[in-house]
């Protein structure tokens, strides 16, 4: 199993029905409703939309880069964090 399978399943990216998992592998997805990261995830959602409210427009290309980013970040300490523990443990 791979860390991208495993970032994918718990960010909600893969189907879990099309995922090989042994058994005794269980992963939640961790942006679930009602999940601290679900819940996060909507306020940040509620504050971007404030912020292109407040610019007066419906949408706002560099607040939609800086988001992007933070999810690339995300995704590459996760899979790093992932290794580490792969090979250290």
């Amino acid at each position: 199993m791979s860390g991208e399978m495993i970032y994918n399943i718990i960010n909600g990216f893969y189907d879990e029905n099309t995922a090989v998992l042994p058994e005794t592998v269980k992963l939640e997805e961790v942006f679930a409703p009602g999940s601290e990261c679900g819940i996060l995830a909507d306020r940040i959602f509620e504050m971007k939309q404030s912020i292109c409210t407040k610019l007066g427009v419906e949408e706002d290309a560099e607040l939609e880069m800086i988001f992007d980013d933070m999810e690339k970040i995300m995704k590459i300490v996760s899979l790093k964090m992932y290794e580490y523990g792969k090979t250290n443990y």
